[in-house]
């Protein structure tokens, strides 16, 4: 296999799983502010603290698509008859639940020692602290943010979607699920883990 992706120009690598880093847990963020000294991090008691920028090693993003659930209400109408009454007509509603594939906007960072993984998904962040920058459109925010992430994070290296960004994409790379968004991560800090 090695050699067939090698023929397509593939460069390859054989090792042996256990040797690549493992991914810590991810800390979902909903709001954020970003200043040049540091990263200001709020949990869900919007209590912050601060995280400065020399601490982020890594800056990933992407259009990631993901499977989910999505419920809805459905109208049933029953209709019953009762002798030569006329008929009777009764609504009632189901919630009826379908998998999904769709296409998110994701952001994560790694913290020096890959021990942290901060993750956030653009349609559930909240963009606020980009004050007037703020437009009306989430990838649009989304890009702004995630400039900002770069700007400030000096050392961090970057997966393709960051650097999309960074070159003027709004939303950045498109990976086919979580998981190769996740793969190409591993693998970055697997190659940074090699040169250092």
């Amino acid at each position: 296999m090695q050699s067939a992706l090698r023929i397509e120009g593939v460069e390859t690598e054989i090792l042996d799983q256990a040797l690549l880093p493992v991914l810590p847990a991810k800390h979902i963020v909903h709001r954020l502010d970003c200043t040049p000294e540091h990263l200001m991090i709020f949990d869900p008691s919007s209590r912050g603290f601060a995280l400065e920028w020399r601490h982020v090693i890594f800056i990933a993003a992407g259009a990631v698509r993901l499977t989910e659930v999505v419920r809805e209400r459905q109208r049933r109408e029953k209709i019953s008859y009762t002798g030569n009454v006329l008929p009777i007509r009764d609504v009632d509603y189901d919630l009826v639940s379908r998998e999904e594939q769709n296409f998110h906007l994701i952001a994560e960072i790694i913290v020096v020692g890959g021990t942290l993984r901060y993750s956030l998904q653009a349609d559930k962040f909240n963009f606020d602290y980009l004050g007037p920058r703020k437009v009306p459109e989430t990838a649009a925010n989304f890009a702004l943010l995630v400039r900002d992430f770069v700007q400030f994070g000096t050392v961090a290296a970057l997966n393709q979607g960051a650097e999309a960004i960074q070159n003027g994409a709004t939303n950045g790379f498109t990976y086919p699920s979580q998981n190769a968004f996740s793969e190409e991560i591993v693998w970055s800090l697997w190659q940074m883990k090699k040169l250092a």
